[in-house]
């Protein structure tokens, strides 16, 4: 039964359009020699930006996947839809659903260093290092940093449409869920059987008893579809920020000559 779903899956997958173009590498051009101080920027950019990319190439691909997956489900009987969430759907499910809480952190994480990194240029003599530690970085940390750079708040805009609201709301908050409480089921399941209620401004407790559906394979698909769309814009925008530091960088290094630099 397993062998014979995914030999119809490939068939269907060849069909199956990108839902979004994959994200390029190497497109930087730093100055390949820079001042010493500036060697952090240029190694943190070759990593932060491959793995970005390598995250959204792989949530475009895992998109189509479960797309195949929709078409392959929609005329079987429940058995044989049991049958390919266990062996093939639930684990990608899983997974592709969590990936833009985790690419949207990152461009978060590569933001902060990138911009703290590129201030020296900025603000010269004046630059401290004084960022947080890797574990204590937070929103707040990026909007300080990027101030000053004409294409952050660009970026800031499109960084935001990565896990935002109406994602979290679509998927009934499953990333949150499947970490920490019970997930709503995929395609299959009933959840949400008792919830525990608190007002907050009694403090009093009840139960309510209800059922909450699966979410259905289409809405997964859309909702993954639209998330691509916004994590390949938030890129763009991402290089165009990077750009913006290349440019002074270029301008700092040429107005130093050739002291104090490092290949």
């Amino acid at each position: 039964m397993s062998v014979r779903l995914y030999a119809q899956y490939c068939r269907v997958l060849k069909d199956i359009p990108y839902p979004a173009e994959y994200a390029d590498y190497e497109w930087y051009n730093l100055p390949r020699r820079m001042d010493v101080s500036l060697m952090p920027y240029g190694m943190m950019l070759g990593e932060f930006s491959s793995q970005i990319a390598n995250d959204i190439n792989a949530l475009v691909n895992y998109t189509r996947r479960l797309q195949a997956w929709e078409v392959v489900m929609r005329p079987l009987g429940e058995k044989r839809i049991l049958d390919a969430l266990v062996e093939f759907v639930d684990p990608l499910t899983a997974v592709a659903l969590g990936m833009p809480y985790a690419i949207r952190a990152r461009f978060l994480y590569a933001a902060v260093h990138l911009n703290h990194q590129a201030n020296q240029v900025r603000d010269g003599a004046c630059w401290v290092d004084k960022l947080p530690r890797d574990r204590d970085i937070r929103a707040q940390h990026l909007d300080q940093l990027g101030e000053g750079w004409k294409s952050y708040a660009d970026f800031r805009q499109a960084m935001c449409r990565i896990f935002d609201a109406a994602y979290q709301q679509s998927t009934r908050q499953y990333r949150h869920k499947y970490n920490h409480q019970v997930p709503p089921g995929i395609a299959l399941g009933i959840t949400g059987i008792v919830t525990r209620i608190v007002e907050k401004k009694t403090g009093r407790v009840s139960y309510i008893h209800g059922e909450a559906p699966p979410l259905t394979m289409v809405s997964i698909v859309q909702s993954l579809s639209e998330q691509c769309l916004c994590c390949r814009e938030a890129f763009e925008q991402f290089k165009k920020m990077i750009g913006e530091h290349e440019a002074a960088i270029k301008a700092a290094c040429g107005a130093k000559g050739q002291s104090g630099v490092a290949e």
